[in-house]
């Protein structure tokens, strides 16, 4: 027998390692998968960007990318960017890890993200409205039935309160 005969195996504790390590991650994108296309996800339910998904959802991609690039080029001149916002919820972070509770800090950085929020909810609604308004009648009746579409399928999946 020569060198070259010699074949290396992979141990078996390692191909198990590996085959948990797969079916995890599968686990996780089915997770992921099916929030999305069950419409939900962590932020799902009654919160106060959500009254809009409806209005969102029934506007086709090319109008919806529209929307959002007017919203940036319109946008308040102050108007903090994802990584300054971002930066706030960490702020937050080392506030509530603290040993003692700075309650004046938690409003200032909640104060600071209630403006963005009502700048960011002020933007879109403006874009939204001159993107509509720029709709011929047919096009905007149009629209009208895919927002009810939404709704209905939005409904269909709750279960009745009883």
């Amino acid at each position: 027998m020569n060198k070259t005969d010699h074949i290396t195996r992979i141990p078996r504790l390692f191909k198990v390692v590996l085959g948990l390590s797969l079916a995890l991650n599968l686990l996780v994108i089915g997770v992921i998968v099916g929030a999305g296309a069950r419409g939900g996800g962590p932020m799902r339910g009654a919160g106060l960007t959500n009254y809009a998904m409806p209005y969102v959802k029934a506007l086709p991609g090319e109008d919806r990318r529209a929307i959002f690039k007017r919203m940036r080029r319109d946008s308040v001149p102050q108007m903090p960017d994802r990584k300054q916002r971002r930066a706030l919820y960490f702020q937050m972070v080392s506030v509530l890890e603290a040993d003692s509770f700075d309650k004046v800090a938690a409003e200032a950085i909640l104060k600071q993200q209630g403006t963005t929020s009502v700048a960011a909810m002020t933007a879109a609604q403006t874009a939204w409205i001159e993107h509509v308004s720029e709709m011929d009648d047919a096009a905007r009746q149009a629209y009208a039935v895919d927002v009810q579409q939404v709704l209905e399928r939005r409904h269909k999946h709750k279960k009745p309160k009883q």
